[in-house]
C-alpha cells in the first residue's frame, strides 16, 4: 500500500504543480492580453498623432506654396515699382534741368529788365531836358 500511497502522492504533487503551472500561464496570459491593451491603445493614439500631423504639414506645405507665390508676385511688384521710379527720377532729372533753364531765364530776363529800366530812365532825363530847352527857347522867341 505504500508505493500506492506514493503514487497517490506523486499524483497529487503532479497536479498541485500542473495546477500551479495552469495559474502560471493564465497570469501570463493575462499580462499578454493588458501588454497587447496597452500597446494597441498606444498604436491607436501614435496613429491618431501620425494623421494629425500629416494633416498639419499638409496644410503647412499649402501654406508654404501660397507664401511662395505671395513672394513671387511681390517680387514682380518690387520690380515695376522700380521701373517705375527710374521713369520717376528720371522726369525729376528733366523738371530740374527745366527748373535751372528757366530760373536763368528769369536772371537774364531782370538783367534785361534792369537794362530797360536803366533806359526808360536816361529817356526820361533826356525828354526832361528836351522840354526845358524848347521852354527856354519859347521864352526866347516871345
Amino acid at each position: 500500500m505504500n508505493s500506492v500511497q506514493e503514487n497517490k502522492n506523486e499524483l497529487e504533487s503532479a497536479v498541485r504543480y500542473c495546477e500551479t503551472a495552469i495559474s502560471r500561464a493564465k497570469q501570463t496570459i493575462e499580462s499578454m492580453e493588458f501588454r497587447q491593451q496597452a500597446a494597441s491603445k498606444a498604436w491607436h493614439e501614435q496613429t491618431g498623432r501620425e494623421e494629425a500631423l500629416q494633416r498639419e504639414v499638409a496644410d503647412l506645405k499649402l501654406k508654404n506654396e501660397e507664401l511662395k507665390t505671395n513672394m513671387a508676385l511681390m517680387t514682380d511688384e518690387i520690380e515695376e515699382l522700380k521701373q517705375a521710379n527710374m521713369g520717376l527720377v528720371c522726369d525729376n532729372d528733366d523738371l530740374k534741368d527745366e527748373l535751372e533753364e528757366r530760373i536763368s531765364e528769369v536772371a537774364d530776363l531782370k538783367v534785361q529788365q534792369q537794362a530797360t529800366a536803366q533806359t526808360m530812365q536816361l529817356q526820361k532825363e533826356q525828354i526832361a531836358m528836351f522840354q526845358r530847352k524848347m521852354t527856354r527857347l519859347n521864352e526866347v522867341d516871345r
